[in-house]
């Protein structure tokens, strides 16, 4: 409760006391705690945005209908603060209704306990465009609420950096600025800074991240693969040098670490897989495109 609510907003327990703030404190939230991040799928449900029943109240003899039993979860952990939703169009259509008096009233109704109570959040949502597997419809009321603003996956330099920081495990100090330095020095990478028992040469790197990124040019290709092909790809073959004891990855490694990696994040066009073939077929269909692509 807010110290300064009116009296008939409080919840019981402060309901009965004389002064609230005098009898049981004032706890003052920082900025990060006041963070909440609601993860979207099929399963989020009211009890994820608004809040749930506190069993073990129930069970010593609390009434159920009694808002004391009630816990607030997503939206009121972050009042007066940030509100995350991340795969906003993953959440059933019915559930992300519950969104609409939060947006447009800046207020939480719960109609079980005749609740209401106003809220202040900075709401954010990520979700993926229609098309895509896993995505619900947004209601149009919910749509009009919200700023639309395209993301586009990152650029070439953005996204080997976030390979590197995601597989390599770099520590600290790795990246090092030589700009201002006179005499250029080969550098000399110490494992113990990366964390792995192997490291892959830096046009490794630039064939796995640039065969990754052509997915989604190629007309062949359907469907193009995500951020997450090249950070699996970097990370199988690293795997495929250390399981054969060796330091240094070769283009064998990344072939393999490619094709384990692509093989199930993109999809070829029908008129080259056909429509009855069976999956080892399919799979092999995949691993040559692979192969050309590199």
């Amino acid at each position: 409760c807010d110290p300064k609510w009116p009296r008939d907003w409080l919840c019981p327990r402060c309901r009965e006391a004389e002064d609230p703030a005098e009898e049981f404190g004032v706890e003052l939230i920082s900025g990060r705690e006041r963070y909440s991040r609601i993860q979207g799928n099929e399963y989020t449900n009211e009890a994820k945005i608004l809040g749930v029943k506190d069993i073990q109240a129930i069970v010593q003899g609390e009434n159920p209908s009694d808002p004391r039993v009630f816990i607030g979860t997503g939206i009121l952990r972050g009042n007066r603060g940030i509100v995350c939703v991340d795969e906003l169009p993953a959440i059933p259509t019915k559930v992300q209704v519950l969104l609409h008096p939060i947006l447009q009233e800046g207020k939480i109704i719960l109609e079980e306990y005749n609740w209401e109570r106003p809220v202040d959040i900075f709401f954010i949502a990520t979700g993926n465009p229609s098309g895509f597997a896993h995505v619900n419809r947004i209601p149009e009321p919910l749509l009009d609420r919200l700023e639309m603003i395209p993301m586009d996956l990152p650029e070439e330099s953005v996204e080997r950096e976030i390979m590197l920081k995601e597989r390599l495990r770099i520590q600290g100090g790795f990246f090092k600025d030589l700009r201002d330095e006179k005499e250029k020095k080969p550098s000399w990478i110490d494992l113990k800074t990366v964390r792995r028992g192997a490291v892959a040469p830096w046009w490794i790197i630039d064939v796995i991240n640039k065969t990754s990124r052509y997915t989604r040019q190629c007309p062949n290709i359907e469907r193009g693969a995500s951020i997450r092909g090249s950070i699996k790809a970097l990370d199988h073959t690293i795997s495929s040098a250390e399981m054969r004891n060796r330091t240094v990855c070769t283009l064998e490694d990344a072939a393999k670490g490619l094709k384990l990696a692509l093989r199930g994040r993109i999809r070829l066009n029908p008129d080259l897989i056909g429509f009855e073939e069976e999956p080892r077929l399919t799979m092999a269909k995949h691993d040559m495109a692979v192969e050309d692509i590199m």
